[in-house]
């Protein structure tokens, strides 16, 4: 699996990229996140 680097980000990457589509449903999901990924500097299992 190949890693994209956005603007600004450096190795090693944290977090997750954007979900594939289509996308789940439900007031629960945020469209932002699902549609940039989450890249906020925490461990995973805190997300």
């Amino acid at each position: 699996m190949a890693v994209e680097i956005g603007p600004g980000e450096f190795f090693p990457v944290v977090g997750v990229g954007a979900h594939d589509q289509p996308w789940p449903q439900g007031d629960q999901f945020d469209p932002e996140l699902l549609e940039n990924g989450d890249r906020r500097n925490v461990l995973d299992h805190y997300r």
